[in-house]
């Protein structure tokens, strides 16, 4: 009878060492604490542009903007990589009878600093290119240029135009 009880015993702590426990770890990660040094403000000067027609009214003149970039990185780290990219370049324009033409991307060109880029690419720098005597910051010269109104495809004399850029910078960590 003493050697069936030992069984007994021996089995019953296999079953309780053999017990399973799930930790599940639990993260809340604040992303606004978590890069100390970002991009504050991005602007464009003029923020809007005012277009004039070639002196022959076969396209709109080529016009500029200056995209400014402020941070508040210290001017002192070196080699911060970013890139700018058009996550949206959209335009349309109105002919005299009210008929309006959606435009693809081709018909506004775009470079920036002499380097050309469309919707959904971009143009990366290997850091910022200017500062305010504490924080970094940048400047880039956007120039835009239109092909002529022939190529639209409208059956009319264009009446108006208008677009729309949207512009995403990205720093590299």
């Amino acid at each position: 009878m003493n050697r069936i009880l030992c069984l007994s015993l021996f089995l019953f702590s296999l079953n309780v060492v053999g017990a399973v426990t799930t930790l599940t770890p639990f993260t809340i990660i604040n992303i606004n604490e978590l890069y100390e040094n970002s991009i504050t403000n991005v602007f464009f000067s003029p923020s809007s542009l005012k277009l004039e027609v070639s002196d022959d009214g076969s396209k709109f003149n080529d016009s500029e903007s200056m995209l400014n970039i402020e941070t508040n990185i210290p001017k002192v780290v070196y080699d911060i990589p970013y890139s700018i990219s058009f996550t949206e370049i959209s335009s349309k324009c109105i002919d005299l009878f009210d008929n309006e033409y959606i435009l693809d991307n081709e018909f506004l060109g775009i470079t920036v600093d002499s380097q050309s880029i469309g919707e959904n690419y971009s143009v990366t720098f290997s850091d910022f290119n200017s500062d305010d005597g504490i924080y970094k910051s940048s400047n880039h010269r956007v120039a835009l240029s239109f092909m002529p109104f022939s190529e639209i495809g409208a059956s009319h004399e264009i009446k108006s135009c208008s677009g729309k850029i949207a512009t995403e910078i990205g720093v590299e960590i």
